[in-house]
């Protein structure tokens, strides 16, 4: 059984896409950062520390925690993942 695709399910389909693209660009604009705590080799609680020592804040204004810094670094990975998924799958299509 398919459930039909209503315009009130398209509408909260494109505002979850929108939402998704807001948290991604968030993300992206703290990859240098979350990199180069990543690298020190910090814990998150440390990396929450320094962010929060360094003035930045999360997308709602917020103080980082352990848990944001989770969160947006599942996130960076899981964007990094697609991007070179993207890329093998386009380089295993170019062989043929």
């Amino acid at each position: 059984m398919t459930k039909e695709i209503t315009p009130r399910l398209a509408h909260l389909a494109a505002i979850n896409a929108i939402k998704i693209a807001r948290a991604d660009k968030f993300a992206l604009s703290l990859q240098e950062q979350i990199d180069e705590l990543r690298a020190s080799e910090l814990t998150p609680h440390q990396m929450a520390h320094e962010l929060n020592e360094r003035g930045y804040r999360t997308p709602r204004g917020h103080y980082w925690t352990y848990k944001s810094v989770q969160d947006v670094c599942a996130r960076l990975d899981a964007i990094t993942k697609t991007a070179v998924d993207t890329a093998n799958a386009t380089d295993a299509t170019a062989c043929f």
